[in-house]
């Protein structure tokens, strides 16, 4: 008889795990961003950036911006940088390892395979600020990719979407869950074989 998993451990752990899973991209962008386009505010900037990347296969990290002011008087934000979330070098510091009891119930026959760091200095970059008028206008566009290949099949594995997948979802979250205190990640195998599934149920 298999033991129960702990019920003190299902209380302290947050339901957002870590997990490559997406959902597929069905998002139409009909131009890529470009130098001298304006828009209204960042916040549609940003939504469209986001799209765009969702639909090409790549996620987009808001990286920084400068507002106007500073400290406890800073305003609205007069320019943002945008970039693809392989943007940057991998990081050096080491994750301490919490100590969790692991029952048989979790063991897997799947191997644990160490997660590498998705940053390979990718240049994917999108530059705007706000000009006398108040619009904001793109003035950098960099959008050839560099140390990775993205294609639009791989959107359903852009971590922006996780929370939403398992919402949609919540029937595989016990198992992910069971998986996650065992060691075992969820990868894009696990991810096709769920929407293969989904395509059956619809049919």
């Amino acid at each position: 008889m298999l033991e129960k998993s702990p019920t003190k451990l299902l209380l302290k752990e947050s339901v957002a795990i870590s997990v490559e899973i997406e959902e597929y991209a069905h998002v139409e962008v009909s131009l890529p961003p470009t130098v001298g386009m304006a828009y209204e505010s960042g916040l549609k900037i940003d939504t469209y950036f986001r799209n765009y990347g969702k639909q090409e296969g790549f996620g987009v990290v808001r990286s920084n911006g400068a507002t106007i002011g500073k400290c406890s008087n800073a305003n609205d934000k007069r320019d943002i940088t945008w970039t693809c979330e392989c943007f940057g070098l991998p990081s050096r510091k080491r994750k301490k390892s919490s100590s969790i009891f692991v029952s048989y119930s979790h063991i897997s026959d799947k191997v644990c395979v160490k997660r590498k760091s998705k940053k390979v200095e990718c240049p994917v970059k999108l530059y705007a600020k706000v000009n006398e008028v108040d619009e904001w206008v793109i003035n950098k566009a960099m959008l050839e990719h560099d140390g990775h290949n993205p294609t639009p099949g791989n959107s359903k594995n852009i971590t922006k979407f996780r929370k939403k997948f398992l919402i949609e979802n919540p029937h595989i979250v016990p198992q992910l869950f069971n998986d996650r205190m065992a060691g075992v990640l969820f990868g894009r195998e696990d991810m096709n074989e769920i929407e293969n599934e989904k395509g059956k149920s619809r049919a």
